[in-house]
C-alpha cells in the first residue's frame, strides 16, 4: 500500500524545496530532513530510481529532470512515494514517471502550498493508488467521501450527485463493489483482460457519477501493478 506521496523541487545543485506531502493517514509522521535529502540526492546522482528503508518505511523516489523553458530555473523535481514494507517498489516505477510527467506541466515555481497539496493529492489517486487499495470497503469508501466533498462545492447538478453519493455509502454499496475488484484483480493476473474489463463495468450503475471521473482509470491502474 502507498502511504503517501512527495515532491522535492530541484532549484540548483545544492540547493531544493519540498514542495509538499500527501499522506494517505494524515497522522503519518513524516519529513524530508536535510539529511534525508543528501541520501535522495546522492542515490540519484547515480540512478533515476532510488530505494531506501527506513525505520518504518520504505521510499521509492524517482528523478524527473526538466525540459524546455522551466530547465533554465529548475533542474527537476524528485517524486517520491512510502511503502509498507511488504510492498513491491517496482511496480510503482511507471506510475511515478507518469506522476512525474503530469507535474512538470504545472506552474511548479509559483505555485501556492495550497494549490499544489490539492494536485498533489489528485496526482495520487489518479496514479499511485494501487487496485489493491481500492479493493477494500474501508478505502473505497474513504475515497467516495473525498469526490463528494468536492463536489458538495459544485452546481446544483453536482450537489445532487453527491448527495446520492452518500446515500450509496449508507445503503453498503462499497462492500458489494469490493467483490468486483477482487474479481477483477484476479481476472488481470490471468491476463483475462475481458472478464476485468466485465467485472470493472458492473458497478457503474451504483456509482456513475463517482465512477465517471475515476474508473475508466482503474483498469489501466490495474495492469501498472501485475
Amino acid at each position: 500500500m502507498v502511504k503517501g506521496c512527495f515532491v522535492i523541487l530541484l532549484l540548483t545543485e545544492s540547493d531544493y524545496n519540498v514542495l509538499g506531502y500527501y499522506f494517505k493517514d494524515k497522522k503519518l509522521d513524516f519529513e524530508i530532513t536535510s539529511d534525508l535529502f543528501l541520501r535522495l540526492n546522492l542515490d540519484h546522482s547515480k540512478n533515476e530510481f532510488s530505494l531506501l528503508k527506513l525505520k518504518n518505511v520504505i521510499i521509492e523516489s524517482y528523478l524527473y529532470n526538466f525540459k524546455g523553458k522551466i530547465s533554465r530555473k529548475a533542474l527537476g523535481i524528485i517524486i517520491g512515494i512510502l511503502l509498507e514494507e511488504d510492498e513491491d517498489p517496482e511496480k510503482f516505477r511507471v506510475p511515478l514517471r507518469n506522476s512525474a510527467a503530469t507535474l512538470e506541466i504545472s506552474n511548479l515555481l509559483e505555485i501556492s502550498a495550497e494549490d499544489f497539496e490539492s494536485k498533489l493529492k489528485e496526482i495520487y489517486s489518479e496514479h499511485l493508488e494501487t487496485l489493491d487499495d481500492l479493493s477494500h470497503a474501508d478505502a473505497l469508501k474513504e475515497s467516495i467521501i473525498d469526490r463528494t466533498k468536492e463536489m458538495l462545492s459544485g452546481d446544483k447538478k453536482e450537489r445532487k450527485a453527491a448527495q446520492e453519493l452518500l446515500q450509496k455509502i449508507e445503503d453498503g454499496v462499497p462492500s458489494r463493489i469490493t467483490e468486483y475488484y477482487k474479481g477483477a484483480e484476479n481476472a488481470l493476473k490471468n491476463l483475462d483482460y475481458e472478464k476485468a474489463s466485465k467485472l470493472l463495468k458492473r458497478p457503474q450503475k451504483f456509482l456513475k457519477n463517482f465512477l465517471k471521473k475515476i474508473w475508466p482509470r482503474i483498469l489501466m491502474r490495474g495492469l501498472h501493478y501485475l
